[in-house]
């Protein structure tokens, strides 16, 4: 019988500690160091544990159950990045320039901000405190820098198919 028909296969606990340390950032060598191996062989080590099929698996699995956690996908990761990348500013400005309300800005045009410095003060008249936007961050250039990584797009390998972005577009 196979030890997969009684649940997840155990493993060595370094190796339990590199498939953890793995996820916590994707770096081989630097999880095989996290996970006791020494800095001379953890590339090598690295390298030889995630062709493990069942340490593959098992990677898998437990990144799955991280996303399934979070509620999280593929899916609505990518769509976070594209309202992120390709979310136009100019729309949260009114006829004369001004930022409107968060409340009258779309859902999807929000996801866009990366932030906000908001400045309180107390208004003259009323004594009433009054929030004023001063300032809105955008990080385009990373979402678009992450889609393009995601879709595989400007890799090498397509760089030599063509040099001339006439031909892409």
């Amino acid at each position: 019988m196979e030890a997969e028909e009684f649940g997840p296969r155990r493993f060595r606990p370094r190796v339990e500690k590199f498939i953890t340390e793995y996820l916590k950032d994707l770096n081989g060598t630097q999880a095989a160091i996290r996970a006791g191996y020494s800095t001379k062989s953890a590339r090598y080590q690295a390298s030889k544990l995630l062709r493990n099929v069942a340490v593959s698996q098992a990677i898998r699995l437990r990144f799955d159950i991280e996303l399934k956690a979070n509620h999280a996908s593929i899916r609505r990761i990518v769509r976070e990045l594209s309202l992120i990348a390709f979310c136009d500013p100019g729309q949260m400005l009114d006829e004369d320039g001004r930022l409107r309300p968060l409340s009258e800005i779309s859902p999807e045009l929000r996801h866009g901000i990366l932030g906000l410095t908001v400045t309180e003060s107390r208004s003259g008249n009323d004594d009433k405190n009054v929030r004023v936007v001063q300032r809105v961050r955008f990080d385009k250039l990373t979402a678009l820098n992450l889609l393009v990584r995601h879709y595989g797009m400007l890799t090498d390998r397509l760089a030599r198919v063509s040099r001339n972005w006439d031909d892409w577009f």
